[in-house]
């Protein structure tokens, strides 16, 4: 009952911030346009800027004056000192309330970094390709694998390499399906993965 009753007198406030706007705009419009141009306004800009000041002037009225909790466009309960919403029991220092010391899940340990093997896949081509899609030599050390060989290599260590896609002179092109290939099985496994530039 009360929210309507603050309801009613926010849109009479907001009525008679209309007719106030439109009455006072008037000569602020004409005084305002002569300054700015050197002649009077023209006829069809007068009502036109009389209405939109004073529904202006009533729509600032409705929402930010201060009465009731109406649809006012706050920003929630306010940054008061008083209690909050939590559950725990604080005690009182020197420097203000301060709940118990919270310690660290692991212990205040700093966690390890990880350390990853580096592992070179080296590219084939040209007559060091054997054929058979053996276009990958793992750490520069032969038989050349198939993809699929290199997935069983790396599937179950992929939190261990860093992977370095190593492309020469000898190599298949950059742009060679086998390269891509190469890319979508490491991204998959979410291998790091670098290509240096051949020395």
């Amino acid at each position: 009952m009360t929210e309507m009753v603050f309801l009613v007198i926010r849109c009479a406030a907001a009525f008679a911030g209309v007719m106030v706007g439109y009455f006072v705009t008037g000569p602020a419009l004409r005084l305002l346009y002569r300054l700015a141009f050197r002649r009077p306004v023209p006829g069809w800009l007068l009502p036109l800027g009389r209405l939109g000041g004073g529904m202006l002037l009533g729509a600032l009225i409705f929402f930010f004056l201060p009465l009731g909790g109406g649809p006012g466009w706050g920003w929630g309960p306010g940054w008061g000192a008083g209690p909050g919403d939590g559950t725990a029991q604080g005690t009182q220092g020197n420097g203000g309330v301060s709940g118990d010391k919270v310690k660290p899940a692991n212990g205040g340990k700093k966690p390890k970094p990880i350390v990853r093997e580096k592992l070179v896949i080296e590219l084939l081509g040209g007559k060091r390709y054997p054929g058979e899609g053996r276009y990958y030599l793992l750490k520069s050390e032969p038989p050349p694998r198939t993809l699929g060989e290199v997935e069983e290599h790396v599937k179950d260590k992929a939190d261990k390499f860093v992977v370095h896609v190593l492309i020469t002179d000898e190599s298949v092109a950059a742009s060679h399906p086998a390269v891509g290939r190469l890319h979508d099985l490491l991204q998959r496994y979410g291998l790091p993965t670098v290509q240096p530039r051949a020395e």
